[in-house]
C-alpha cells in the first residue's frame, strides 16, 4: 500500500495535489475509482468519485461535502481504505485561509470519520472501518493530518479539534462504546444528524424512579444516615423533599445530590436535613 500523501499547501490551493494519489485502485463506499451511479437524483452525481468531491469543495462546499464526500468516505458512518487518502486534503483544506462556513463542517467530518475508524464493520453494512487495516490506516491518518491545526486560535474549533484527538486516544488506549445522557428527545435531536445518529446502537429512556428505586439510590449516594434518633425525623424529611423535588428525574437526582454532597463538605455537615435538600435546589434552580 502506499504511503499516505500529506498536501504541501493548505487551504484550497491543497486541491491543487489531488493527481498525487492514485484514487483509482482506492475502495470507497461504492466501489474502486469513479463509479457511474445512475439516476436523475443530482447528489448521484457526485456520489462514486471521490477526488471529484474533493475538487468540488471550490465551487459549492456543502454539496461537496454532504452528498460527495460524506456519501464516498465516510458513508453512514463506515470509512474506506480511500477515507484514509481523502483525510489529508481534508484537513489542508480546513486548516487553511477559507471560511468558518467550510472549516466546521470539514472538521464534524473528520470526528466522523475518526468514530468511524475506532471500530470495524466487517461486511461494510454498519458504521466502523471497512477492509483489511483500515482502521488503523484511517487512524493513522488523522493522527498525522490534525497536526495542521497546532495554531487554531477559535475556542469553539479548539474544543472540536480536541474532541477528534480524544476519538483517537480512546481508540488508541481502550475498546469501549460512549454513552449520551441528556433531556427527554434528545434521539429526537441527534436524529437531525444522520451521520452521528445512524451509530447509535440503541436508546435507553430513563422512566421515573419508583420508590425502591430511588432508595436504592440514596443509599448508595448518601453516605452517612441518621446517626441518632433525633435525626431520623429530619433524615426522612430530606429524603421526601428529594422524592417531591426531583419528581424520581435520576438526572435530577444525580445532580441535586451532587450539590447536596457539596454544601455538606463546605459547611462541614454531616447529617442530611432538608435545610441542605432546599439549599442545593436554590443554588441548581430546580423546581421554580
Amino acid at each position: 500500500m502506499d504511503a499516505l500523501y500529506q498536501p504541501n499547501a493548505t487551504g484550497l490551493e491543497a486541491l491543487d495535489e489531488l493527481d498525487h494519489v492514485d484514487w483509482n485502485r482506492l475502495q470507497h463506499a461504492y466501489g474502486k475509482g469513479v463509479v457511474s451511479l445512475e439516476g436523475s437524483n443530482a447528489s448521484l452525481s457526485i456520489a462514486g468519485d471521490v477526488a471529484r468531491s474533493l475538487a468540488a469543495l471550490r465551487d459549492d462546499p456543502s454539496f461537496a461535502i454532504g452528498d460527495g464526500l460524506y456519501s464516498n468516505v465516510c458513508h453512514q458512518g463506515t470509512v474506506y481504505e480511500a477515507t484514509a487518502f481523502a483525510v489529508p486534503f481534508i484537513a489542508a483544506v480546513a486548516a487553511g485561509d477559507v471560511p468558518d462556513s467550510i472549516r466546521v463542517p470539514l472538521l464534524a467530518l473528520l470526528g466522523d470519520i475518526s468514530i468511524g475508524g475506532s471500530s470495524v464493520a466487517p461486511h461494510g453494512s454498519h458504521s466502523g472501518a471497512y477492509g483489511d487495516q483500515v482502521g488503523a490506516l484511517v487512524t493513522e491518518s488523522l493522527a498525522t493530518s490534525m497536526r495542521r491545526f497546532t495554531t487554531l486560535r477559535t475556542p469553539e474549533l479548539v474544543a472540536l479539534v480536541q474532541a477528534i484527538r480524544s476519538l483517537l486516544d480512546y481508540y488508541d488506549r481502550h475498546t469501549m462504546g460512549v454513552i449520551l445522557i441528556g433531556m427527554p428527545g434528545i434521539e429526537k435531536r441527534l436524529a437531525r444528524y444522520p451521520q452521528l445518529y445512524s451509530r447509535i446502537g440503541f436508546a435507553h429512556e430513563f422512566r421515573p424512579l419508583t420508590t425502591d428505586e430511588l432508595t436504592a439510590v440514596l443509599s448508595q449516594r448518601i453516605h452517612s444516615g441518621p446517626q441518632n434518633p433525633d435525626e431520623y425525623l429530619g433524615y426522612s424529611t430530606a429524603v421526601a423533599t428529594i422524592a417531591r423535588i426531583t419528581g424520581g428525574n435520576f438526572r435530577l437526582v444525580d445532580r441535586l445530590l451532587t450539590q447536596v454532597h457539596r454544601i455538606q463538605a463546605l459547611n462541614h455537615l454531616d447529617a442530611l436535613t432538608p435545610e441542605v435538600v432546599d439549599a442545593a435546589r436554590e443554588t441548581l434552580l430546580i423546581g421554580h
